[in-house]
């Protein structure tokens, strides 16, 4: 069962990423306006409709998994005869396997950390797998799509016959007919802590990529920013398994990389960015981890595939708010670096509290 869920937890992510990785480059390649906007337009939509058909409507989660499955796999076979200038149906074939992959990603997540030692074991043994299969799937997406989204199909209906074969028989998200009814939240400062972390890395990435292009020394290594936090966070995540840190200290260690990041890119020194960087991708993950760990925790009344749902949601409006804002406003970055070192005051400030009760 483990080793199942962990399997599937890989391919859907993997399979994810590239995805989302081929389709942003193809349609920067075809000229398609705002296209990082739409993507994460389509993302935030799907997670927001999930959400509502877990507690309300219950329609597409009540259809099975393998048959989600089948639905991604001809998006994807779609994918082989859709002209190059076609933009509208390459983000409805986006937003199919959008669907499809996280539907079953929801109710792997949800089987994993039933079957952990305990909540955080679970978000981290998820984040580790998801960091690995994410370096991969970005790297091979933006490959693949350079010319043309013919490899799309390839890759999608070879690792949905994959997830088919391993998915249950008859498995649904939605086990039960009766409404999910959510009730009075704990912790609900955890939403605005999580939406700020889950934009670190997509506004200081691409940042810190920036200046490699711009800087001669530095450009041909443009890879550097995307691929080495990833596997920073790998040797933490490897290292955190047989030795614990204490959450204060990982705190405070993410609020001076913060700020040290801060002053790497406006002081455009280099070294210091990509130092960083590789410590706050890490650091800012833990936190996420703690956050999420406490969010599950204390609201434990609650319906698991439903709370992890609403973390989704908030995520990705996050996300698609800071991307706009950062269209007509252009030190977005630093306002997010501030935000973020309040919020783990706040949690700082909670932790002691928690200790001296």
């Amino acid at each position: 069962m483990k080793i199942k869920m962990t399997l599937l937890y890989l391919l859907l992510i993997f399979l994810d990423s590239s995805v989302y990785s081929a389709f942003t480059t193809n349609l920067l390649n075809t000229g398609a306006a705002n296209t990082k906007l739409l993507i994460l337009a389509i993302e935030a939509a799907v997670a927001i409709y999930i959400y509502l058909d877990l507690t309300k409507l219950k329609l597409m989660s009540r259809l099975s998994l393998k048959k989600w499955s089948v639905l991604g796999l001809v998006a994807g076979l779609t994918a082989w005869v859709v002209p190059n200038d076609q933009i509208i149906v390459k983000l409805l074939i986006y937003m199919v396997i959008t669907m499809s992959t996280s539907l079953i990603t929801l109710d792997v997540s949800n089987r994993i950390l039933e079957i952990s030692k305990s909540i955080e074991l679970g978000f981290m043994k998820m984040a580790n797998l998801k960091t690995a299969a994410t370096l991969f799937g970005f790297f091979l997406g933006a490959v693949i799509a350079l010319n043309s989204l013919k490899m799309v199909t390839v890759i999608s209906v070879s690792f949905f016959m994959i997830i088919l074969l391993l998915i249950p028989k008859n498995e649904v998200l939605n086990e039960h007919s009766e409404s999910i009814k959510i009730k009075a939240l704990s912790e609900k400062k955890s939403f605005w802590i999580l939406g700020l972390l889950s934009a670190n890395t997509i506004i200081w990435i691409p940042l810190v990529a920036s200046n490699f292009i711009h800087h001669a020394d530095y450009s041909k290594y443009i890879y550097v920013p995307f691929v080495l936090p990833g596997i920073i966070t790998l040797l933490v995540f490897k290292i955190l398994k047989n030795h614990q840190i204490n959450r204060v200290m990982i705190y405070l260690i993410f609020m001076l990389v913060a700020l040290g990041l801060v002053a790497g890119y406006y002081l455009h020194n280099i070294p210091l960015q990509i130092s960083m960087l590789c410590l706050m991708v890490p650091t800012s993950l833990l936190t996420s981890i703690y956050v999420r760990s406490s969010f599950l925790t204390k609201n434990s009344q609650i319906n698991k595939k439903v709370l992890i749902q609403m973390l989704s949601v908030n995520s990705n409006i996050f996300l698609l708010i800071f991307a706009l804002i950062s269209l007509n406003f252009a030190h977005i970055e630093s306002i997010i670096v501030l935000f973020n070192l309040v919020s783990v005051v706040i949690l700082i400030r909670g932790e002691k509290n928690e200790n001296r009760n």
